[in-house]
Parts: C-alpha cells; sequence; structure tokens
C-alpha cells in the first residue's frame, strides 16, 4: 500500500471509530493516532557540498543552518557534509509528510562554491541551489514528500 493510501485508510478508521455510537476507546484512538503519523513519515536527505579552492591543505567547511524535526540548528561542517563518524555524504532525518524543510549553507571562503540540495530517501530532489561566490549563500527549502 503506498504512502497516500495508509493515510487514506488511517483517517477512514478514526472516522469510523468517531461515528460508533459508544466511539473510540482511549487506546484505540491512541492507536490511530499513531498509525497515521507512523503513515505519515518521510526520511528527507540533506547534503552540502563545496569545491575546495586549489591552494592550502586545509579541509573546506561551511556555515549550515538547518530545519530539523525538532528545530533549527547552525553548525559549521567539513564538506561533504556527513553524519560524524561516517563517509557518505548527507545526513538524513524523519519528518512528518508535507512538514517545511530548509537547508541553507554559506560559503566562508574555503571553497570556490557551495552546493545545498534536500531529496526524498528514494532520491527525488525536492530542492537544489549552489553560490560560487566568496561569501555566497545557497539557500534550499520545500516540503518533506
Amino acid at each position: 500500500m503506498n504512502r497516500i493510501g495508509a493515510v487514506l485508510g488511517a483517517v477512514a478508521v478514526v472516522v469510523g471509530m468517531a461515528g460508533c455510537s459508544s466511539g473510540p476507546t482511549p487506546a484505540e484512538a491512541r492507536e490511530s493516532a499513531a498509525a497515521l503519523r507512523a503513515a505519515m513519515q518521510v526520511n528527507v536527505k540533506y547534503e552540502v557540498e563545496g569545491d575546495p579552492l586549489t591552494y592550502g591543505d586545509k579541509k573546506p567547511y561551511a556555515d549550515v543552518t538547518m530545519k530539523r524535526p525538532t528545530g533549527t540548528t547552525q553548525s559549521s561542517p567539513d564538506l561533504p557534509m556527513t553524519v560524524e563518524g561516517e563517509t557518505v555524504p548527507g545526513l538524513t532525518m524523519p519528518f512528518t509528510a508535507g512538514d517545511f524543510v530548509y537547508l541553507s549553507v554559506q560559503n566562508n571562503g574555503s571553497t570556490q562554491g557551495v552546493t545545498c540540495r534536500i531529496s526524498t530517501d528514494d532520491g527525488k530532489v525536492i530542492s537544489e541551489n549552489s553560490s560560487s561566490s566568496s561569501y555566497g549563500i545557497a539557500t534550499c527549502e520545500g516540503r518533506a514528500q
């Protein structure tokens, strides 16, 4: 069953329960709400890349602002951005379908350019932008899907 079908099925269960004369028990209501949240959860991948300058031996990094499921954070990761201790680029987080997603990267002068990308767990690009100026900002935003 696809994600939309699962959501509609969970909504039908909740609506059907609401129409019963006795109504759902608190436990049934909690189970339906949990099923609805799980059906609407999607993984979103944030990626940040940079083209290193041709001089110097320092690893390039950038200033990053991102919206996470729990709020907004700022950091200055090495590029490409990876989860600490891993080598695969990107950071994947669970969002609820339709949530606003946001990623911004500012070149701090250690790269020739920076790129941000937000994509779905199946590889569909939600937003992608680049900046090639010395202290330019690339911003990506959209809706989790």
